[in-house]
């Protein structure tokens, strides 16, 4: 089956193969609990200038306000600069966007101290909403994973580089399949708890009433809990690129 534990450093894992290049973990652990990939790198960046173009990257976890969720993108232009440094903070249901003051400080680097592990740290500031940090292995020049380590902050995600700009629905248009999972906040009974969606959609080029397709979500906040068979409609706007 492919079935194998690993232990290190305190912490035991259950994995199952999947391939060559991808195993699937879980933590096993009575006061824990964590899971996940490990993937195969291949030739990731060993310097700042191996690290370069545009970046969107997501993280998801928590604070101590409460659940905090992070999307964006930058670029980087292989010296240790960034620019063209974007993203929306959600902190516990107030979403902000960056930069809303000035953004400084502007940098990353690839760590020196470990030559070849795709190991890379990048930070930003905000003049009205402070200092971002995040820590990052790329598992090639392309893609990686990436932790949130601001102050107070947890939560980690992927970092993926950016293709086929300028970005339209027509060059979007195709079917999708959608996996979502997060928090949601019922503010009748004032409940916090875990939601999760998959499903799939299909983009059409039109402007308007562009999206169709069907979900199925659970909601822990919901007297109903479970939803099946819903059927989504939407649209996707593109707003410059």
């Amino acid at each position: 089956f492919g079935r194998g534990t690993i232990s290190f450093a305190g912490f035991n894992y259950i994995f199952y193969i999947v391939d060559s290049t991808r195993i699937r973990l879980i933590e096993d652990s009575s006061n824990a609990l964590t899971l996940g990939d490990a993937v195969a790198q291949t030739n990731p960046p060993a310097s700042n200038a191996g690290f370069t173009g545009s970046f969107a990257f997501l993280t998801g976890g928590g604070s101590f306000a409460g659940p905090d969720t992070r999307i964006g993108r930058l670029t980087a232009n292989g010296s240790g600069a960034l620019s063209q440094v974007t993203m929306v903070d959600n902190n516990n249901f107030d979403a902000q966007s960056v930069p809303k003051g000035t953004l400084s400080a502007t940098t990353y680097t690839i760590d020196p101290n470990f030559p070849n592990s795709g190991r890379g740290e990048l930070t930003f500031t905000d003049s009205s909403l402070g200092t971002y940090e995040f820590v990052f292995y790329m598992t090639s020049a392309t893609q990686g994973v990436i932790q949130d380590n601001t102050v107070g902050f947890v939560g980690d995600g992927s970092i993926l580089a950016q293709t086929g700009s300028p970005f339209t629905n027509s060059n979007l248009v195709g079917n999708f399949a959608l996996n979502w999972s997060g928090q949601n906040f019922n503010s009748t009974n004032q409940v916090v708890a875990e939601e999760d969606f998959v499903g799939q959609v299909k983009l059409a080029s039109s402007a308007s009433s562009n999206l169709t397709g069907a979900a199925d979500f659970s909601s822990f906040t919901s007297n109903q809990g479970v939803f099946l068979d819903v059927v989504l409609t939407g649209n996707l706007t593109i707003k410059g690129d």
